[in-house]
């Protein structure tokens, strides 16, 4: 049992979640996002075969308890399949980035960014209740093909193909659900993969480009520098002197 809210956003991989709440074992996949609260007994834990890349935030406050309140946040609903939000993935690499560096600036800022959340959680369920046709199924599935073949050059028409909808129905509809193109949305992903691998890994940038299907590590750097401001090499760099600072 916890003595907060958590949000735990698993982005990849699969896995089980269990509550006093209800007797079932739900079943987890990529796009996931579990709502843990205070005083309910839960337990989780990722597939023994596959893995999975979770984020999580704790948060406490009375606008957590009021999004309780109002039906935003159900405990008999304790996970939401959002697929990957981009939005959403910015928020946790900012609450990621703010950790390093604990200050009362910092978390004022994490604070706001918790907020943000919920109001992407408000946003998505506004969402969910409109689109809510068959189609939004095979959208919904055609991110986690995505999610899984981030690394493949993948066809839009055939993946259109693959779920029997028409090539420019599918992007229309795929772009109102997300955001963004399906081309946009592996480029989203492929870059918040290069993210993990740069804070996490010693890989060099030619590596990381290579296993993430880039043609080449100029291609990944534009990439990179384009969506997050900074080129791969200066990103890392600079993340690696915010730890020292921090450990300092």
């Amino acid at each position: 049992m916890l003595n907060a809210y958590q949000l735990v956003y698993i982005t990849n991989g699969r896995g089980y979640f269990e509550s006093e709440i209800s007797d079932r074992k739900f079943s987890i996949e990529g796009g996931s996002l579990l709502i843990l609260f205070p005083g309910v007994w839960h337990r989780y834990s990722p597939d023994r075969k596959t893995g999975w890349v979770e984020h999580w935030i704790e948060c406490r406050g009375k606008a957590f308890d009021r999004a309780k309140a109002a039906k935003l946040l159900r405990p008999e609903r304790p996970i939401i399949r959002l697929g990957l939000l981009p939005e959403l993935l910015q928020c946790f690499e900012h609450c990621h980035t703010l950790a390093q560096r604990p200050s009362a600036q910092s978390q004022a800022m994490l604070s706001t960014l918790g907020l943000h959340m919920l109001s992407i959680l408000q946003a998505a369920n506004h969402l969910q209740r409109n689109f809510c046709r068959p189609i939004d199924e095979k959208i919904q599935k055609a991110q986690l093909t995505i999610a899984r073949r981030y690394h493949e050059t993948i066809q839009v028409e055939e993946l259109a193909q693959e779920l029997k909808v028409g090539y420019s129905y599918f992007r229309q509809v795929f772009k109102a659900r997300t955001g963004l193109s399906p081309k946009q949305y592996q480029l989203q992903i492929r870059l918040h993969k290069a993210q993990d691998l740069l804070a996490n890994t010693s890989r060099s940038v030619s590596e990381i480009a290579e296993i993430l299907g880039f043609n080449t590590a100029f291609h990944l750097s534009t990439q990179f520098k384009n969506h997050v401001g900074l080129a791969p090499f200066t990103w890392r760099k600079r993340l690696a002197g915010t730890r020292k600072a921090t450990w300092l």
